[in-house]
């Protein structure tokens, strides 16, 4: 049998090779739990270091993501599956995301709070504009949220006009 490509003589003597690679990247790795995130580290700065590595790395990491994207898109379950680990993790993290988050916007000039503001403005319109097309598709709850919308304007009108009549008794007050 022909192995051309091969550092081993027979499939026994490639198995038995793969198996001691697999054992010592086991150990490795049970030695120091922080093994992966360190090795991701060195990655990191090695491709930062080289512009071209830096644009091949990127580029990788574009397909990775799309590829996961399509993944996620063709399987509901496997979406729903995605979205409850990720919600479980948040639940854990939500005081430390928060904190990382609010000390990053309280570093930022007016110009890059602004700049980030405008995005989030844009990411926000278009998931509304998402949701309600999705709730326009389902008649009774269409009618729902537009029942909510009348009762909210309803009030907020009450509201209104709570404060006017309260401007005007202050007023009968002050000139009596």
């Amino acid at each position: 049998m022909d192995r051309p490509r091969s550092n081993t003589c027979s499939e026994g003597c490639a198995l038995a090779k793969r198996r001691a690679t697999d054992l010592d990247h086991y150990y490795r790795r049970a030695e120091n739990p922080s093994y992966n995130a360190e090795r991701h580290q060195r990655r990191l700065a090695q491709v930062n270091a080289d512009p071209e590595a830096l644009a091949r790395f990127l580029a990788t990491e574009r397909r990775r993501r799309e590829r996961e994207k399509q993944r996620l898109a063709s399987s509901p379950t496997l979406r729903e599956r995605k979205r409850n680990l990720m919600r479980a993790w948040y639940a854990q993290n939500a005081e430390r995301v928060q904190a990382k988050r609010r000390a990053r916007l309280d570093h930022m000039t007016p110009e890059e709070f602004a700049r980030w503001e405008d995005r989030m403005r844009t990411y926000q319109r278009a998931w509304r504009q998402r949701w309600r097309a999705g709730i326009a598709a389902d008649p009774q709850k269409y009618q729902q949220y537009l029942d909510r919308q009348r009762e909210w304007a309803r009030q907020r009108a009450l509201r209104g006009m709570f404060a006017i009549a309260e401007t005007l008794e202050k007023r009968l007050d002050d000139d009596n």
